[in-house]
């Protein structure tokens, strides 16, 4: 793998892979298409990341926004025990922490003996630190975006699904029209 793939060597074979990467480089376009294929938003690599967690400790909000509204589980956790939280806290991922902790993420999970706060804190995040520090709760504003997010994202993924089944009949029409001018030319 290269120097930054938290995966294996055969870290290009899946969509699920394809979305880890995605989440490290901030790509939410790419993230979408792969999700409406069916990228799983809980798989987990080798060494226990989740693209939720890289998505948080990159701070590509975006990705993060997307895969809670995908079902992606707010309080997963690497084979470390680092949470989405946890990484925010460490990395300074203010906008991300907002959408966990409005997805109702544990603010207060410890690895170990230590708090998302503490961390904060030791790692000089302030806005992090305030938002921990404040128990930032989602306000009505919030709620209805991430809500609302929702809804288009299941609108945004029947319609590429009505797409792809149209994409697949109008293919299988042209292959009989091409295959059936073929058979009658012969005869």
């Amino acid at each position: 793998p290269s120097p930054t793939c938290r995966t294996s060597s055969s870290c290009c074979c899946s969509t699920a892979s394809c979305a880890i990467f995605a989440c490290q480089a901030g790509y939410v376009s790419v993230l979408e298409v792969l999700l409406a294929a069916g990228a799983d938003t809980n798989v987990k690599t080798a060494d226990g990341w989740y693209p939720l967690l890289i998505a948080a400790q990159e701070n590509a909000h975006q990705c993060v926004s997307l895969l809670i509204r995908c079902g992606a589980d707010v309080d997963s956790k690497t084979n470390d025990k680092e949470s989405a939280v946890l990484l925010c806290a460490q990395y300074g991922a203010a906008e991300s922490l907002k959408l966990l902790l409005a997805a109702h993420a544990d603010p207060n999970y410890k690895a170990g003996t230590i708090t998302p706060l503490q961390i904060a804190e030791a790692e000089g995040q302030t806005a992090v630190a305030a938002l921990l520090a404040a128990g930032h709760t989602p306000d009505a504003a919030e709620r209805k975006e991430v809500k609302q997010m929702r809804k288009k994202f299941e609108a945004d993924l029947k319609m590429a699904e009505e797409r792809a089944k149209f994409d697949a009949a109008h293919e299988m029409k042209l292959w009989r029209e091409e295959h059936v001018s073929e058979h009658h030319a012969r005869y």
